[in-house]
């Protein structure tokens, strides 16, 4: 078996395009929170989010990819071409049919917007919808390419359309757990021999009112609009949900022998994966935490390490008031008397959907690479109902750093932990 390495990340957040800029604003502790104009005359019980600034695809893509895609497949081409650029691999010395492509998004439809043209049109004096004149004249009335723009796996189309990539490929829809669970069989397609070099991670829109209208309707999200930018507050004894945020998050993962025959700078290896399933109920946690701690145990244990010894945890944290206890009950379960760095990046960037998970792999290769552990931004009091951890609160820690795991939750009951290992005892070594 092949040990799999990270040698380039693709990111974009609501802090802008790159790991760089979400990277020094998470250690300034900073938050992409802002007020949402979109949505400034809705009757959403949530109005801030953390959409990506300035977003431009024809940055990355032609014009014609554009005109064929949604914002949720243009994140995630966007986000696939940073990694490209961010790992200095030469598509061109890979065979196509050895670069593969494990994608998530939470994607469900086209542009909403392309339907209201057409349900217009099929209006009755009344003010009704007949169906029947929708099925006979509203049609033409609709964009030509929404069912084809629809399809959940065009990133998947895209992706190989830019990079040429004709090897293993998967896509998963979902939320956080998703993309955590993309890299996993990204990781699983390397070590076996399967794929020489493969694109992993996932791409969401959630600050858009399409699926804000869904995650507002499921009351997930924050309605403590009062508290501006600091409204999502992950396990902070004042914490009432998650905003909606928006970006990509792609990793480029290959052999360590690849890596090291082209001189590429690795990040950290991914070491071990493990999903359970939490059967408490949509929306739920599991109290005692459990599930949380299966996945993070059997990560750990596919990985040759003890969860004891775990250096940091980068959680999940919905800031939801049973999700966050569920959740740290889970890693005190799973630790035993470790004492591991604790961070959490939602108070920054929002909540990514399925974007999420990649965003906090993506995290832990960062601390292995840097030794810096950013803090968790908007705790300022601790929830007492946690049980004890080391949180990282207000400034950021330095530190050797040998092993990380990055944590994801969806949002009915599926858990995922990723473990990550520094390549050698002082695992910040040749750092950026």
């Amino acid at each position: 078996m092949r040990r799999v390495v990270v040698t380039g990340i693709g990111m974009i957040t609501g802090f802008g395009d790159g790991w760089q800029v979400c990277w020094r604003n998470l250690l300034a502790g900073r938050s992409a929170v802002r007020e949402l104009g979109s949505v400034a005359d809705s009757d959403f019980a949530t109005r801030w989010g953390a959409a990506a600034p300035g977003f431009a695809p024809e940055r990355y893509v032609d014009r014609r990819l554009i005109r064929q895609t949604t914002r949720n497949d243009q994140l995630a081409a966007a986000g696939a071409m940073l990694a490209l650029r961010d790992a200095g691999v030469d598509l061109g010395s890979v065979a196509k049919d050895r670069i593969g492509v494990f994608l998530s998004g939470g994607k469900e439809i086209s542009d909403p917007e392309h339907l209201v043209e057409g349900s217009l049109a099929a209006r009755t004096p009344d003010g009704g919808v007949d169906l029947r004149q929708f099925g006979s004249s509203a049609a033409a009335h609709i964009h030509p390419l929404y069912y084809v723009e629809g399809l959940q796996s065009t990133a998947l189309f895209t992706l190989s359309k830019l990079t040429g990539a004709k090897g293993v490929n998967g896509y998963f829809h979902g939320t956080a757990e998703s993309s955590a669970i993309a890299v996993a069989h990204a990781a699983t397609a390397v070590r076996t021999g399967a794929a020489d070099l493969v694109l992993a991670g996932g791409a969401d829109d959630r600050s858009s009112w399409w699926p804000l209208s869904q995650w507002d309707g499921l009351g997930v999200l924050s309605g403590r609009n009062e508290f501006g930018s600091a409204v999502c507050r992950p396990f902070d004894m004042m914490r009432s949900g998650s905003v909606p945020g928006e970006g990509a998050v792609l990793l480029v993962l290959e052999s360590a022998e690849s890596a090291s025959a082209r001189g590429a700078h690795v990040y950290a290896e991914i070491a071990g994966a493990a999903t359970t399933f939490d059967a408490s109920g949509h929306l739920s946690a599991d109290r005692s935490g459990l599930p949380i701690a299966e996945a993070m145990s059997r990560a750990a244990g596919q990985a040759g390490e003890q969860t004891g010894e775990v250096d940091v945890v980068v959680a999940h944290g919905n800031a939801t008031r049973r999700g966050d206890l569920g959740e740290a009950a889970g890693i005190r379960l799973a630790v035993g008397g470790g004492s591991p760095a604790m961070t959490c990046v939602k108070g920054g960037t929002g909540e990514l959907g399925a974007a999420s998970g990649a965003l906090n792999v993506a995290i832990a290769a960062l601390i292995l690479d840097m030794g810096v552990v950013p803090p968790v931004t908007n705790l300022r009091y601790v929830d007492p109902a946690l049980p004890p951890m080391t949180w990282i609160r207000d400034q950021p820690v330095v530190g050797r750093v040998r092993t990380a795991v990055g944590l994801a939750s969806g949002l009915a009951g599926q858990r995922a932990a990723v473990m990550l290992r520094g390549l050698n005892e002082h695992c910040c070594a040749g750092a950026r």
